[in-house]
């Protein structure tokens, strides 16, 4: 097989501080480094013109989660509804879900709703919550008990 598995998902955010403090804070993801790119070997990379970022990454159990801040230029407001094109989210496991949910409620995540139950199909067994981070970008948690 070509492609081995995943290595990351990366997401952009607005302020660097803010969703770092979120994502080690408040999720608990363990911090590994942070880093900057530019140049035009970036630029070509990435095809954004004069684009500087800051980087960092995170580990959750054996995979990584990578947050990346332009710096130049600015992004955006996240203006993706969860129905468009090109939406996406991303999905952390949880052993116990209703442990996680209360212990991330504690902590401040606002949750659109209660954990729900799977109970029927491919992943009867299974329960899923979703929340945002500080930008808006749609998060998950999953608990697979197949």
């Amino acid at each position: 097989m070509l492609l081995q598995s995943a290595h990351h998902t990366a997401i952009n955010v607005s302020d660097w501080e803010r969703s770092k403090r979120f994502y080690k804070d408040t999720l608990g993801l363990e911090f590994i480094f942070e880093a900057e790119a530019s140049g035009p070997e970036y630029e070509r990379a990435a095809r954004v013109s004069g684009g500087r970022i800051k980087f960092c990454f995170f580990k959750v159990g054996k995979d990584f989660f990578e947050l990346i801040h332009f710096m130049n230029p600015p992004a955006g407001p996240n203006r993706i509804k969860n129905n468009d094109t090109g939406g996406a989210h991303f999905a952390f496991k949880v052993k116990n879900i209703d442990e996680a949910y209360k212990e991330l409620t504690r902590r401040g995540v606002a949750f659109n709703a209660p954990p729900i139950r799977i109970g029927e199909g491919q992943l009867k067994g299974c329960a899923f919550t979703y929340f945002t981070d500080p930008d808006g970008f749609l998060l998950e948690i999953f608990e697979d008990n197949r």
